[in-house]
């Protein structure tokens, strides 16, 4: 490995965002960041006056901007339905939800809240771990209505999509005339599989904490990540040397030279590290290629811990 690679760095520290909404219900967390509103579908009309029968324009009606241009079957829904997913889980599991982040970006092209759905469970000592639900709605025609589980570590808020046997990490609702339909269809597949979820990510993750790895096995684990992401040659090193500085923070050493460790650093560095901006950290980890990293990084473990 090159010495002297270059080491990329965090875009913005999450961590820094902890308490933020601390004692806010999902409406009103949704409500603070100018997420809550119900998109207005209207016609569109040429210069010369002409209707465009095809296509309609979605707007924001508190701040009058145009979201997108959508075809006719487009339906929107209420972004209320991100905050009443929440409450609507936390109340059937009998657990209270904490806010953890709520976002409204591209003047609510895209909104959404995660939220803390029960307590903590010890990986080892001081390192604790927490079951998070996602949920996010694009507004223009950019996304669909989406539901994601996840498990996220405390000491670095990095987190981890957890997959579900059988279905797709991500649950998701296109904005047909059938959209209420299939939101009740996916939200009772999430409550079917919380719990067996949550129980299967953390037996790994103790798995993970009982299994030694030194640096020369760690090395490893780093470069089938760079692989992974398609890095090569100098590009390969640069990622590497950036793992191993995330690897040597007192954040991943505490939990000694273990695949915990090295997951920690991965799953941490794929977060935050070398987004232009932090929309694009934030749509990378919710669907994009982070995600799917870090999807890799956590089957890498898997085959390292068995």
């Amino acid at each position: 490995m090159r010495i002297n690679a270059r080491v990329a760095r965090p875009v913005v520290d999450m961590r820094s965002r902890i308490g933020r909404f601390e004692g806010k219900t999902p409406e009103q967390a949704l409500n603070e960041v100018g997420g809550l509103f119900c998109p207005e579908v209207q016609e569109i009309r040429t210069v010369t006056g002409i209707e465009c029968k095809d296509y309609r324009a979605v707007i924001n009606p508190n701040n009058g901007k145009c979201l997108g241009v959508v075809s006719d079957g487009w339906t929107p829904m209420d972004c209320k339905v991100v905050s009443d997913s929440i409450s609507r889980l936390a109340e059937t599991l009998k657990r209270v939800p904490k806010i953890t982040n709520a976002f409204c970006v591209g003047d609510g092209r895209l909104v959404g809240l995660e939220a803390q759905i029960g307590d903590g469970t010890s990986i080892i000592e001081g390192d604790d771990v927490v079951p998070v639900m996602k949920v996010w709605q694009g507004n223009g025609g950019n996304a669909p209505l989406n539901f994601q589980f996840a498990i996220n570590r405390l000491v670095c808020t990095n987190g981890l999509r957890a997959p579900v046997a059988g279905l797709s990490a991500i649950f998701s609702c296109k904005h047909t005339k059938r959209i209420a339909d299939r939101y009740d269809w996916n939200f009772d597949s999430i409550l079917r599989n919380f719990a067996s979820v949550e129980v299967d990510m953390l037996d790994a993750f103790r798995k993970f904490s009982l299994s030694k790895l030194d640096k020369a096995g760690a090395e490893a684990y780093f470069r089938k990540i760079a692989k992974a992401r398609k890095d090569e040659n100098e590009k390969a090193d640069q990622t590497v040397a950036s793992l191993f500085e995330v690897w040597n923070h007192p954040r991943q050493t505490m939990c000694g030279e273990t695949v915990w460790r090295a997951f920690n650093a991965a799953t941490e560095y794929l977060q935050y590290h070398g987004y232009r901006n932090e929309e694009t950290m934030l749509m990378q980890n919710l669907s994009g290629k982070a995600a799917d990293w870090k999807d890799q990084a956590f089957k890498f473990a898997v085959e390292l811990a068995a």
